[in-house]
Formats: C-alpha cells, structure tokens, sequence
C-alpha cells in the first residue's frame, strides 16, 4: 500500500514499486491509505490490461516497470473505496 499524506505537495508524483513483467503473476492491487495508516481506496489491476496500457517499450520508465500512483489509478478498477461506506453504497452490495 501507499500512504499519502494530505500535506504533501505533489501527491500525484508519488511513484509504486517496480513492476516485473518478467515474473509470474496475476494482478497488482494499490491500497492507498490516510494519515492515520488507514485504506480509503483500492485499486486492481490484471497483468493483461497493465501490460496493453503502459507498457511502451520505447519508454525508459516503462523498461524499469516504473508508474506514477496517478497513472495506476486511471487505468486500474476502482475496487473499495472509504467512501462507499460513508454514503452506505457496500450496505447495498
């Protein structure tokens, strides 16, 4: 998971771990937490669409397996988020 901190300047800077193409697994899944450690929102993604969407291989990033936490977000499934439950939308699921 990632925590990001309301006082950080350039939240959307932040950048996740390397991402190895080259090993075996299925998806990758970002928790991103608050202040206090605690999840607001979880992201999925399979290895199929990760490797269709960012993987440009002209892309110097892209070889390292490197991607803003930003760009995660907008290609991956929104699968939990905080304030589902604040609304009461996962009483209803």
């Amino acid at each position: 998971g990632r925590t990001i901190f309301s006082d950080s300047k350039n939240k959307n800077a932040q950048r996740l771990g390397q991402l190895k193409m080259e090993q075996a697994w299925d998806s990758v899944v970002l928790v991103l937490m608050d202040d206090d450690y605690e999840p607001f929102e979880v992201y999925e993604i399979d290895r199929a669409t990760l490797s269709d969407n960012v993987l440009d291989p002209s892309s110097k990033k892209a070889k390292k397996g490197a991607m803003t936490v930003a760009r995660f977000k907008k290609i991956a499934t929104l699968s939990w988020s905080r304030q589902w439950i604040d609304d009461g939308v996962e009483e209803a699921l």
